[in-house]
């Protein structure tokens, strides 16, 4: 389930405890009265959480960090460009961590900027240009970020006349 969605589940508790309150008020019963004070809570508890985690960056810890560049400095380098989700601050920060990390593990940088992906990203994918343009270079920016814990999705379209490999940071998944 999306943040979104568990928002809107935390915030319909928190009105269905309110109006059980309610309820009470009119019908004076301790059952209910205590039933609406545990939804109103779960409801307030629930809504809190995700308003905290929607305000956690994203972005790799230090030891993450270092098997992240552990692993890409074993790999044929390349350049690469970056592009994160136009309007997402938080994609935006990523890439730029990402960035830092890959051009401590050697690589050469294309570009970094920003995009609208169409179809949409969410999390991390990685484009090249075509089936032959997969290599172990590849391969070794799937191993880096799957030992991080992020799936990396590949799709298969132009990303240049070159054969560089564009890293999209889309929505946080």
């Amino acid at each position: 389930m999306r943040l979104k969605e568990k928002e809107w589940v935390y915030r319909s508790v928190h009105v269905v405890g309110i109006v059980i309150v309610l309820l009470q008020a009119c019908i004076s019963g301790l059952v209910l009265s205590l039933i609406g004070a545990i939804l109103i809570l779960i409801g307030f508890v629930g809504v809190w959480r995700v308003s905290v985690k929607q305000k956690r960056p994203r972005q790799l810890t230090p030891r993450q960090a270092e098997r992240f560049v552990k692993i890409l400095t074993g790999a044929p380098q390349r350049s690469i460009i970056i592009d994160a989700l136009l309007g997402d601050q938080k994609a935006w920060l990523f890439a730029t961590q990402l960035q830092f990390l890959f051009l401590t593990a050697g690589w050469q940088l294309g570009k970094i900027g920003i995009a609208q992906f169409e179809p949409p990203v969410f999390g991390v994918a990685l484009q090249v240009k075509d089936l032959g343009s997969v290599d172990p270079r590849i391969s070794a920016i799937q191993q880096a970020f799957n030992a991080v814990g992020i799936s990396v999705e590949i799709k298969i379209g132009v990303t240049s006349t070159t054969n560089e490999i564009a890293l999209q940071i889309g929505n946080e998944p």
